[in-house]
């Protein structure tokens, strides 16, 4: 943490003092680990920490999921905005066949797990597990603008916008995904966003308040996410 905050190459010596060490580290409090990869995290250049961090097996103690050397996901972290730092870190864990278009579950709930063992905050956490959830996304080679709403709609409003800086921090970005996203981030995508409400669909069905009235909502959604410009009051009434 001192060599990327500070910008200083470690001595070989003292390198080369860490590993015989690492049964120390293994005993510090997740909370104190915590803490030092978030200052490492917001270093200019997190790489001069985290390479020999790598290196030396520091990461394979507090981070085993990472912790092969010679891995080549620490300059990205260097790319990427600050708050997707932690995200850019832990995106080799999405390096796995899923459908690009499809919110992992299931890797957002290891990521959750990794990050909640860590102690990290409940903001943290839901952030980066999103994050990473999506982050095999940029694997697939074209994106049409419906496909990529379709992705964005399974994060929340707020995680979107970080998604999109996750996916541009890769050494070659898939341009097609970051370009057709930042266009269409500000598409309808919830069905709070819709141009009705659930009280206009009941009014206009003369129905009552029910599960139904959540069904009818979500098929307009996804009409609206296929041409948002279908998203006017007359026409989805």
């Amino acid at each position: 943490r001192f060599a990327a905050q500070l910008e200083f190459e470690l001595d070989p010596a003292t390198e080369a003092a860490i590993a015989p060490a690492l049964p120390s580290l293994a005993k510090v409090s997740r909370e104190r680990v915590c803490d030092e990869l978030h200052k490492l995290l917001s270093a200019r250049e997190p790489s001069r920490g985290l390479v020999p961090a790598l290196r030396t097996g520091i990461i394979a103690t507090v981070l085993p999921e990472l912790g092969t050397p010679g891995a080549d996901w620490a300059p990205r972290v260097d790319r990427a905005t600050p708050r997707v730092r932690l995200a850019a870190m832990l995106a080799p864990l999405a390096a796995h066949e899923s459908l690009p278009y499809r919110f992992d579950r299931p890797l957002a709930k290891r990521v959750a797990d990794i990050l909640r063992g860590l102690k990290f905050s409940n903001a943290d956490l839901d952030l980066t597990s999103a994050l990473v959830a999506v982050a095999h996304a940029s694997r697939a080679k074209a994106w049409e603008p419906a496909e990529v709403r379709r992705l964005l709609a399974q994060l929340r409003r707020d995680q979107r916008e970080p998604a999109i800086e996750l996916w541009a921090s890769e050494a070659a970005p898939n341009d097609v995904l970051v370009q057709t996203a930042r266009r269409v981030v500000g598409d309808p995508m919830a069905v709070g966003d819709l141009a009705v409400t659930g009280q206009d669909v009941m009014t206009a069905l003369e129905m009552k308040a029910g599960p139904a009235i959540g069904r009818i909502l979500s098929m307009l959604l996804q009409r609206v996410i296929d041409d948002p410009s279908l998203n006017t009051r007359e026409h989805l009434l």
